[in-house]
């Protein structure tokens, strides 16, 4: 087993990297708008999982996600 040390890392802000399921966009009232950067734009879990062949392509055996909880009004990572 590989240490994951060794590991292309892709590291990725979940809510801009892929919208698999926009039925859950508008969860929370005028927060969701990809036309303005400092709205939240839709990125989830599924929209990720569709895209780790893409990931595996590049070579990368590793994600690093952004944190996924809404810590404010439209906020998309808080970091």
């Amino acid at each position: 087993q590989k240490n994951w040390r060794s590991l292309a890392i892709y590291q990725l802000l979940t809510d801009r990297f892929a919208d698999g399921d926009p039925r859950n966009n508008e969860i929370h009232d005028g927060d969701f708008d990809v036309r303005d950067m400092t709205f939240r734009h839709g990125g989830d879990f599924v929209g990720l999982k569709q895209k780790l062949p893409y990931i595996k392509g590049l070579g990368c055996r590793a994600i690093w996600i952004s944190p996924v909880f809404l810590n404010g009004p439209n906020s998309y990572h808080q970091y």
